[in-house]
């Protein structure tokens, strides 16, 4: 199989989407409150990804991809482990 450049920019464009999403909710939930609490609300749902993109990288990549069990991965915090065994042959690591 030879490596194909639409892999990767689907996974970035997904990744795109999913950080929009992010400022969709944060407007959606801010037009449901009164506007003085709109600036308490926005910067909750800011903290909520600024705080969980790092819990991601420490624990939740290794939960998610790990090679542990068919069920539940190994907790690798930081990403220290080979997690070559995840991409499709022809992709590049």
């Amino acid at each position: 199989m030879t490596f194909s450049s639409v892999n990767p920019i689907w996974v970035l464009l997904g990744a795109a989407l999913v950080f929009f999403m992010q400022a969709g909710f944060s407007m959606c939930e801010a037009g449901f409150t009164r506007a003085k609490n709109t600036g308490n609300i926005l910067m909750k749902n800011l903290m909520d990804f600024c705080i969980g993109t790092p819990c991601f990288w420490l624990v939740g990549f290794g939960i998610m991809f790990g090679a542990g069990t068919k069920l539940f991965g190994w907790i690798d915090p930081m990403i220290m482990k080979d997690y070559s065994h995840v991409l499709p042959s022809g992709v590049p690591l």
